[in-house]
C-alpha cells in the first residue's frame, strides 16, 4: 500500500482505539456513578449537599427516613430553615459560611428538626468540592445521629452539676486526695483551714492538715482507708489551720476509684463547738452536783454555827479582864460572821428564788442603790459617774433582784479601782421595753477569759465565794435579759445587763448607751 493509504489506516485504528477507550471510560464512570449513589442510598449515614448558597442538592436515603421529608420536598431548600430549630439557625447559617470561605474540614454537633417536630441530634462531619478555579462548588455534609449520646452526656453532666452543688455547698469539709496529695476541695474545707482559693490546695500533701506529731498515726489510717484494708474508717483527731492554729476534728474516709488508681475521700467535721457544748454540759451537772452538795453541807453547818453565836458573848462578858482571850474570841465571832454570810450567799444561789415582779418606779430603783455606795466612794477618793438617759418612769421588774446585781457589780467595781484615780462610770437607759445598765471601771479588766468569772465558787478575792456573779446572771436571765462581762476600751472592765420591762414605761427618751445626763 502506498504511504497515503498507510497513513489514513494508522488514523482509522487510532481514531477507533481513542473511541473504545472513551467508552470504556463512559462505561467505567457510569459504574462508579451507580457504585457511588448505591452507597449514599444504602449507608447509614446521613448525607446532605448543599450549594454554596446553602440550598439542598442531595438528601439521601438516611435524611429521608430520619427527618420525614423527601429528597424531592428537601431539594432546593436552604439546609437551616428545614432542619434546623430557628433558636439555632444563626450558628449553623454561619457555619456554613465559614465552610464556603475555605474553612473546612470541619465538625460539629447541632440539633435538628423532623418534619413531624421531632428533635434530636446530629454529629456532622463536612467538607467542600471545589471546581476547575478552585472555589467552593459544593458542601459535603456526612452526620450520624447521636441523640442517645447526647442523652447520656447531658445526663452525666448535670450528674456532675448536681454532685459539684453538693459538693461546694456541704457543711462539712470535704478532700479528696490520690497518692497522698490533695486533688479536690470544696469551698468548707478552704474556709476552715485558712485557705481563699482551690488552686493553694491542689498538689499539697494531705497530711499538712494535720500537726506534724500526728502525720504518721494519720497515714496509716488514710492508707487502711485507701487500700479497703479497713473500709470507711472513722477517727477523732486535730487539725491545723495554715496559721499554725489548731482545733477538734473528726473524720470519715473511705477509698474513691480512679481510673488508673485508688485515692480516698475524706468528710472533715470541726467539732470545737460540739466539745464546747459537751464541756458546758459536764460542767453545769457537776456544778449543779456540787451545788446540791453544798446546799445540804451548808444546811448543816448552820446550826453548829448558831449554837456558837449564842456562847460567843456569854464568854466574852466573862473574860473582859483578859484581853488576848477576848481578842480571840472578837476573832471567832467575826468569822463566823463571815461563815454565816458565805452560808446564806450559798442557799440563796442553790434555792434560786423566783423574781418578784411589781411596778416600781425605774429612776428610783436604781438611785437607791446609787446613794448607798456614793458615801462609801467618797470615802475612799474613788469616783462614782452616773448618767441617765433621761426619766425611766416605771415599770414591772423585781427591784430586790436589781438591786442585789447592781450591789455586786458596784461592789466588785468598787475593790478593783485605786484610791484617787479610780473611776467608775455607770450609764442606765431605757428602751422599747429593755432597761440596759452598762457598768464600766478603770481597774486592772476581767483578763483574756471574762467567762470564767460566772462560773459557780470561781473567785479572785481573797475572802470571795464566787456565787455573786453567777447569782447576778441568773437574775438577769430570769428577768428574760443577760449579763456579759469584758474589757473596757483602753484598760477596765466593762458589764453589760439587760432586763425585760413587762409593763410598759413611759421614759422622756430612749437613747441607747452610752449618753445621757449626768444625775449625781
Amino acid at each position: 500500500m502506498d504511504p497515503l493509504t498507510i497513513t489514513a489506516c494508522g488514523a482509522a485504528v487510532a481514531a477507533g482505539a481513542a473511541f473504545l477507550a472513551e467508552r470504556r471510560r463512559r462505561r467505567a464512570g457510569t459504574a462508579e456513578a451507580a457504585m457511588a449513589e448505591a452507597v449514599l442510598s444504602n449507608t447509614g449515614a446521613l448525607v446532605v449537599v448543599l450549594d454554596p448558597q446553602g440550598r439542598i442538592q442531595r438528601f439521601n436515603a438516611a435524611c429521608e427516613r430520619l427527618t420525614g421529608w423527601s429528597s424531592a420536598e428537601a431539594r432546593g431548600r436552604r439546609f437551616w430553615e428545614l432542619m434546623i430549630p430557628e433558636d439555632q439557625r444563626g450558628r449553623v447559617h454561619s457555619l456554613v459560611g465559614q465552610l464556603c470561605a475555605g474553612m473546612f474540614p470541619s465538625q460539629y454537633d447541632t440539633e435538628c428538626l423532623a418534619r413531624d417536630g421531632r428533635r434530636f441530634w446530629v454529629a456532622w462531619s463536612n467538607t467542600c468540592a471545589l471546581d476547575g478555579a478552585g472555589r467552593v462548588a459544593a458542601v459535603i455534609g456526612t452526620g450520624m445521629e447521636i441523640s442517645m449520646r447526647h442523652r447520656v452526656e447531658l445526663g452525666i453532666r448535670e450528674s456532675e452539676e448536681r454532685f459539684r452543688a453538693l459538693f461546694e455547698q456541704a457543711p462539712t469539709a470535704i478532700v479528696i486526695a490520690r497518692e497522698g496529695r490533695l486533688v479536690l476541695a470544696n469551698r468548707r474545707l478552704l474556709e476552715l483551714f485558712g485557705w481563699s482559693h482551690p488552686n493553694q490546695v491542689r498538689g499539697l500533701p494531705e497530711l499538712d492538715l494535720y500537726p506534724p506529731d500526728l502525720r504518721a498515726e494519720i497515714g496509716s489510717y488514710l492508707e487502711g482507708a485507701r487500700t479497703g484494708t479497713w473500709g470507711m474508717i472513722e477517727y477523732e483527731s486535730t487539725g491545723m489551720r495554715i496559721d499554725g492554729g489548731v482545733f477538734p476534728l473528726e473524720a470519715v474516709v473511705g477509698p474513691v476509684r480512679f481510673e488508673d488508681g485508688v485515692g480516698w475521700i475524706s468528710f472533715i467535721t470541726d467539732v470545737t463547738e460540739r466539745r464546747r457544748a459537751e464541756a458546758a454540759v459536764i460542767a453545769g451537772e457537776r456544778e449543779a452536783l456540787v451545788g446540791r452538795m453544798a446546799g445540804r453541807v451548808a444546811h448543816e453547818v448552820n446550826n453548829p454555827l448558831e449554837a456558837i453565836k449564842v456562847f460567843i458573848q456569854p464568854l466574852r462578858r466573862r473574860v473582859v479582864d483578859r484581853p488576848e482571850v477576848d481578842e480571840g474570841l472578837q476573832i471567832i465571832d467575826e468569822q463566823v460572821d463571815r461563815i454565816a454570810r458565805l452560808l446564806r450567799g450559798l442557799l440563796g444561789f442553790v434555792r434560786q428564788r423566783d423574781i418578784q415582779r411589781r411596778q416600781v418606779s425605774l429612776d428610783a430603783a436604781v438611785a437607791t442603790v446609787i446613794e448607798l455606795f456614793r458615801p462609801r466612794f467618797d470615802k475612799q477618793e474613788k469616783r462614782l459617774d452616773v448618767r441617765l438617759a433621761g426619766d425611766l418612769g416605771h415599770g414591772s421588774i423585781d427591784p430586790d433582784g436589781l438591786q442585789q446585781v447592781l450591789i455586786n457589780l458596784l461592789e466588785n467595781a468598787l475593790a478593783a479601782i485605786p484610791p484617787g484615780a479610780g473611776e467608775v462610770r455607770v450609764e442606765v437607759a431605757y428602751d422599747d421595753g429593755w432597761l440596759g445598765i452598762r457598768i464600766e471601771d478603770n481597774g486592772p479588766g476581767l483578763g483574756a477569759d471574762p467567762e470564767r468569772l460566772f462560773r459557780p465558787f470561781f473567785t479572785t478575792k481573797p475572802e470571795g465565794s464566787g456565787l455573786g456573779l453567777p447569782t447576778a446572771r441568773r437574775i438577769c436571765e430570769d428577768h428574760g435579759g443577760w449579763l456579759r462581762g469584758g474589757g473596757r476600751p483602753g484598760g477596765g472592765a466593762r458589764f453589760d445587763l439587760r432586763l425585760r420591762v413587762e409593763a410598759e414605761a413611759s421614759p422622756a427618751s430612749t437613747a441607747d448607751l452610752p449618753g445621757g445626763e449626768v444625775l449625781v
